[in-house]
């Protein structure tokens, strides 16, 4: 049997708690219609990243990965859920123009669905913008 790390079994509780967190928020929409935009920028953890993606491809929804370069030029039109995992939140603020956090904050404004969980976005994204919501 196969002895799993520390570091892994980190990932196993943020994803058994995350999971139900995130089936409960989701289940309002319905999965052909919610595609969800995943950071994958610079920063953000990979270990995280990945687990995140494959529980949203388990649960059935669609995902792409989104960086600061795809968020700051294209927006966030057309997804229903922003993920930001957990990673550098120094770089995500470095990354992420003005254009970026206004993005952010007119996605939710319009009714877009952000990580349903205490780490919502990062503080950092949030401090740059007067009103967040």
């Amino acid at each position: 049997m196969k002895r799993v790390s520390g570091n892994s079994m980190g990932w196993l509780l943020i994803c058994s708690v995350f999971l139900p967190v995130m089936q409960c928020h989701l289940s309002r929409m319905g999965a052909e219609n919610t595609l969800i935009a995943l950071y994958a920028g610079r920063g953000a953890d990979e270990d995280c990243v990945t687990a995140t993606e494959r529980m949203f491809q388990w649960m059935g929804y669609a995902v792409t990965r989104v960086d600061a370069d795809y968020i700051n030029s294209r927006g966030l039109e057309g997804f229903r859920v922003l993920c930001m995992p957990g990673g550098d939140m120094y770089q995500y603020e470095q990354d992420l123009a003005s254009d970026g956090t206004e993005e952010i904050r007119q996605f939710i404004r319009n009714g877009g669905a952000r990580n349903p969980s205490s780490h919502d976005l990062p503080g950092v994204i949030l401090r740059k913008c007067r009103r967040p919501y």
